[in-house]
């Protein structure tokens, strides 16, 4: 696979660098991910066939990023960016005894008190992406 910095474009309408994923013969497809010149988080995805054509596509339309959450109207909250998805579940109350890192092959969970409640992030991503987002949560 070679990749190419192609171009900055806005997805979301949020300023973002296309990376472009290309397969060094045809037995593979390419990749197109646009990333937050701010985050670097996927907003769009896109599977591409041998002849250069889209033929998979995940695209954020609109997102805010670094929000604080409700508690009143969220328990479990589903983040992917095309690739993979990360589950993240909020308790209103920590178990005493509960918490750290576990993992049963390629997946992975981590779970944390934050501001008194207990937040789990479950998902097939490594374990340092898990414990940053289960650690940088907010509640309103």
């Amino acid at each position: 696979m070679k990749y190419v910095l192609a171009r900055e474009e806005r997805v979301a309408g949020r300023r973002a660098i296309l990376v472009a994923i290309r397969p060094h013969d045809q037995y593979r497809y390419g990749h197109r991910i646009w990333l937050d010149v701010k985050t670097a988080f996927p907003l769009q995805t896109q599977l591409i066939d041998t002849t250069g054509a889209p033929i998979e596509q995940v695209k954020f339309a609109d997102i805010s990023l670094n929000k604080s959450i409700d508690l009143a109207m969220t328990t479990h909250i589903v983040y992917s960016d095309g690739l993979a998805t990360v589950s993240v579940f909020i308790a209103s109350e920590a178990a005493p005894d509960s918490g750290g890192a576990s993992s049963i092959g390629g997946s992975n969970s981590f779970s944390t008190t934050v501001d008194g409640y207990r937040v789990t992030a479950v998902g097939e991503v490594p374990a340092i992406t898990l414990r940053q987002i289960a650690t940088t949560m907010t509640f309103d």
